[in-house]
């Protein structure tokens, strides 16, 4: 009510991939970023990427990230990347590298909508794609080695509770191996990859409960 700039939108629950899908269609702005309900930016994050991003032209911008243990003192800083540029046509193997969450990463609009850039449906690892197709078709990503964005980790989140919708992690890798192929850059990262979706695979398969367990390693 106090600024014109924010707007609010309401749809039915369809899961962080819908929600996000929404906001990419509705934002006006050059520039769009993206901030889960239990984290936070630090106060300059996105004036300090937005520089970032118009002095180079960027379509991806980057930072690191303060993770916080939840009922612990305890923080944990991670890096986007060593390297302030990441080019990722000479270096593919960067694909996989960094941070996978799109909550650390301000996007160019233009770039999203022109490549159809969106989020998984999906309520498990919504992100994984979007990153994914981010990076293999960005053609400038600006790294900031400033942890500017807060990241709240506790025992009941969706990532780390059982849930039957672990179910739809072989079905996203499958999407990133065929999005590799036709980006023709798996033979370059094809061991990074198995590792990274066996690592994944496996994670999620331990939160899969039990009656869905076999299910889940037909569809792997």
């Amino acid at each position: 009510q106090e600024d014109r700039r924010i707007r609010i939108f309401r749809q039915s629950n369809a899961g962080p991939g819908a929600a996000r899908n929404y906001g990419i269609e509705a934002a006006q702005g050059e520039y769009i970023g993206f901030v889960d309900p239990d984290d936070w930016p630090d106060v300059a994050m996105f004036e300090k990427m937005y520089a970032e991003a118009v002095k180079y032209d960027a379509d991806v911008v980057e930072c690191g990230v303060m993770v916080h243990l939840a009922n612990s003192k305890r923080t944990i800083c991670k890096q986007a990347f060593s390297e302030h540029f990441v080019d990722m046509a000479k270096y593919p193997e960067y694909i996989f590298g960094g941070i996978s969450a799109a909550w650390n990463k301000l996007c160019k609009a233009t770039l999203l909508r022109d490549k159809r850039i969106r989020f998984s449906l999906g309520r498990c690892c919504e992100d994984f794609m979007f990153t994914l197709s981010l990076r293999l078709r960005a053609k400038k990503i600006v790294c900031l080695d400033e942890p500017l964005y807060h990241y709240l980790t506790h025992k009941g989140s969706l990532t780390r509770h059982k849930s039957a919708y672990n179910l739809e992690v072989p079905v996203f890798l499958g999407d990133a191996y065929k999005a590799l192929r036709e980006a023709g850059v798996y033979s370059a990262v094809e061991e990074r990859f198995e590792n990274v979706a066996a690592s994944l695979a496996l994670t999620h398969f331990e939160k899969t409960p039990h009656a869905d367990r076999l299910e889940y390693y037909q569809r792997c």
